[in-house]
């Protein structure tokens, strides 16, 4: 089984009060890249694909984005 890097806290703060990250650097750039294709949405360009397609291809950008960064 592998486990899939997440980059991290996407906006990482020092607390005394515990874990607190928030949102992980892979979720940050997979909803970068949702707001990009949902705004491109049209049928020429990705035929009709619906929420699950689009967010699993947010999700390959996402990480695809974290191999070209390096980040482990």
């Amino acid at each position: 089984m592998t486990t899939t890097n997440d980059g991290g806290p996407a906006f990482p703060v020092e607390s005394g009060r515990g874990a607190a990250n928030g949102m992980t650097l892979r979720d940050y750039f997979a909803a970068k890249a949702l707001h990009g294709l949902i705004t491109m949405r049209h049928p020429h360009h990705h035929g009709e694909a619906g929420p699950a397609q689009l967010a699993e291809d947010a999700y390959l950008i996402a990480d695809a984005m974290l191999f070209m960064r390096g980040a482990e």
